[in-house]
């Protein structure tokens, strides 16, 4: 069986899959992404946990179906958010100011991969201990600076 029939559909079905990120970054984001959520303008979203906003985006978003954001970068100027693990030193992941780096380029460069799965998991621990069910998860990009 095909993920078109999993899904109920067709074996031969053809499927558009229509997914907002960054869900949880900030109010706004929440506000429009919940909207077109309940207006089935799209299909999903995913939820950044390291991001002050998650919980709320978790709250209001029962019955979408909504993965994680899995988030290693904060590329903002006045707006930055760091690792969600706490029980573990996950230093590799992290600037001179305590957030994640601006850029993929830097955590590709000085990541340690036992730090990075730590902190994934803790991201995706943290939305199940929000009440979140996540259907999916997808990765936050961040392209080099220039």
């Amino acid at each position: 069986m095909n993920l078109a029939e999993r899904l109920g559909h067709a074996p031969d079905a053809r499927l558009l899959i229509v997914n907002a990120d960054d869900l949880g970054m900030c109010l706004s984001a929440n506000t429009g992404i919940l909207a077109l959520l309940d207006a089935g303008a799209i299909s999903s979203a995913t939820v950044m946990t390291p991001c002050s906003w998650a919980p709320a985006a978790i709250g209001a978003a029962g019955g979408h179906d909504v993965g994680v954001h899995l988030t290693l970068t904060s590329e903002w100027d006045s707006y930055r958010w760091g690792p969600v693990t706490r029980d573990a030193p996950v230093s590799s992941l992290v600037d001179a100011d305590g957030y994640f780096p601006r850029d993929c380029r830097t955590v590709e460069e000085r990541a340690n991969p036992d730090e990075v799965y730590r902190e994934l998991r803790a991201q995706v621990l943290k939305a199940i201990s929000l009440g979140l069910d996540p259907s999916h998860a997808d990765n936050h990009v961040t392209p080099p600076p220039g």
